[in-house]
């Protein structure tokens, strides 16, 4: 004899429901927009810190931390805006009473998540071998001294 207990574990099949080509079309934008955020704000990101980081040793540790600093910048830039969207795109914040909780904890997010990286960045940046030549404001190159000369 079946108890109560045996019925509760047979597995049934999940009732049908509608299913609309919509329903797929916007399921994908709801994943493809935010990747397609990150992706640009990490080019991006990784594109300014290429252009605007002084440079640094052209040996292996310095390429490596370069492309290090680079990405974690780009990395930093893409949490930013994914926070951003995630503000924008929370059901019911705008408008409401309750919108300034919202966006007090999407930028405490944003802050802690971006800045966390961009700490990094600059943490690597400042233990990274730096270019033995680097030009001022000016635009004049200057060589820096070397000590192991100096000293020896």
């Amino acid at each position: 004899m079946r108890s109560a207990s045996d019925e509760s574990c047979v597995m049934r099949a999940p009732q049908s429901t509608d299913w609309h080509p919509s329903d797929t079309h916007t399921t994908l934008q709801a994943v493809a927009i935010p990747i397609l955020i990150f992706v640009v704000c990490l080019c991006a990101g990784a594109f300014a810190g290429a252009q605007w980081v002084p440079g640094l040793d052209a040996g292996p540790v310095g390429g490596l931390a370069f492309f290090v600093v680079c990405g974690l910048i780009g990395a930093g830039l893409g949490a930013i805006g994914l926070n951003i969207y995630e503000i924008a795109e929370s059901p019911g914040a705008l408008g409401t009473t309750g919108e300034h909780v919202v966006i007090a904890s999407g930028l405490h997010q944003m802050l802690f998540e971006g800045g966390t990286l961009f700490a990094l960045a600059a943490g690597v940046y400042l233990l990274a071998p730096p270019s033995p030549e680097y030009e001022d404001d000016q635009g004049q190159a200057h060589n820096e001294p070397d000590t192991a000369a100096a000293a020896g």
